[in-house]
């Protein structure tokens, strides 16, 4: 609402916007079922993975530690307000390199766990499943080949 009552455009927080106008339509239930999976009926097509909340687990952990809370919502015991953040006088650059080292600190873990997923035995296995119907529906189509040519 923020973004539509400060006249932004459309393509400023665009995802927000859409939420927003899906809630004053009444349609945001909808909305939200039709782009939700029910953990107890998970398609064969999606898998579930817990490689992002692996991912951040050493940064929730560093910030529960400094905060000592794990609600990020009340960090060292205050509730954060609610609305825009007051100036600061934080440097762009300093946000930057802050990013930056988030960032790199993310890939790193990213990196550990997709080597250890692909080390997993699961992984294997889905994929020589993978490479068994490639090659099986590849021999298909020859032999379907020949016999048609014959």
């Amino acid at each position: 609402k923020a973004h539509i009552d400060a006249g932004a455009p459309g393509g400023r927080g665009w995802q927000n916007q859409f939420i927003y106008q899906q809630e004053q339509l009444g349609l945001l239930d909808q909305f939200w079922e039709q782009h939700s999976i029910d953990p107890r009926n998970v398609p064969d097509s999606v898998i579930v993975t817990t490689l992002f909340s692996d991912a951040i687990e050493s940064t929730i952990s560093l910030l529960t530690t400094e905060w000592g809370t794990d609600n990020v919502m009340a960090p060292h015991g205050k509730k954060l307000p609610s609305g825009r953040a007051p100036q600061t006088t934080v440097g762009l650059d300093d946000v930057v390199r802050v990013s930056f080292a988030f960032q790199e600190h993310t890939n790193a873990l990213l990196r550990r766990n997709n080597h250890d997923r692909r080390a997993s035995t699961g992984y294997r296995l889905t994929k020589m499943w993978r490479t068994t119907r490639k090659n099986l529906r590849r021999s298909l189509r020859r032999m379907l080949g020949r016999g048609n040519a014959s």
